[in-house]
């Protein structure tokens, strides 16, 4: 009850900034054994579909463990019982490797029980109009071990060019400090007049020509070319103000 009230409250909040738009969120509803695989175009999209779906039905995103390292993060990850995945980008030590073993073993074990989760096979934030994934193996090593896992692809457009994502600097924005500026710009425009970012999210279940069995290369390829399929996505800007085009 704790996680839905939390849920409610992060859905009227992103109300303020964003109008979103869902497809095909009945799919989720009731489901489980589920592995969503969305694409990753800002900081702030992880928090917009976990608090939509937790609307429907429950959800355990995966996500790389430096986020628990804030006392914040880490009491929302762990209420919503969040995997915590290390970081292999800086250090693939043999310490890490087992770790990282171990976590897909327990996101395997979970899958097979019932529970329903989300990794971003990219593992970081789109940077340029076009998700790149390259070789990533997280996807790959969770589908050899969750064969039961229903696959379900999302992609979100609408959030290149937010203040959460690379549009501009190149690199991934702070997310606390992205955060309070994003509260000091609602107060701002006394709240209900702030602009509105448009945001689409797209959820469908992955096709029969998904590789579900194929090799991390093939599955990262095949995840490339879906979520570039319309092109590179354009740079969206919004005012901050309502009484300016800043």
């Amino acid at each position: 009850m704790l996680v839905k009230f939390l849920a409610l409250i992060v859905r009227i909040i992103l109300k303020i900034r964003y109008k979103i738009s869902f497809s095909g969120l009945e799919l989720i509803k009731d489901q489980k054994h589920a592995l969503f695989l969305p694409n990753h175009p800002a900081e702030i999209d992880p928090i917009i579909l976990v608090a939509h779906f937790l609307k429907f039905t429950r959800i355990r995103p995966i996500v790389v463990e430096r986020f628990f390292e804030t006392p914040p993060g880490r009491f929302v990850l762990n209420l919503i019982n969040a995997f915590a995945i290390p970081d292999m980008a800086f250090d693939g030590g043999f310490y890490k490797r087992k770790r990282t073993e171990n976590t897909i073993k327990a996101i395997n074990d979970a899958i097979k029980k019932g529970d329903n989760l989300i990794i971003y096979p990219s593992g970081q934030i789109t940077n340029g109009g076009l998700e790149k994934i390259g070789g990533n193996s997280g996807v790959h090593s969770i589908l050899q071990g969750a064969h039961n896992a229903e696959v379900f692809l999302i992609k979100t457009t609408g959030l290149r060019g937010s203040s959460f994502s690379k549009a501009f600097t190149g690199v991934t924005p702070p997310f606390f400090p992205a955060l309070l500026n994003g509260i000091k710009i609602a107060f701002k425009n006394l709240i209900f007049f702030t602009p509105k970012r448009n945001v689409s999210i797209q959820i469908v279940k992955a096709p029969a020509s998904f590789p579900k069995n194929g090799d991390p290369l093939s599955i990262n390829h095949w995840l490339e070319d879906w979520y570039n399929k319309d092109g590179e996505e354009e740079i969206t800007l919004v005012p901050y103000y309502f009484w300016k085009k800043e």
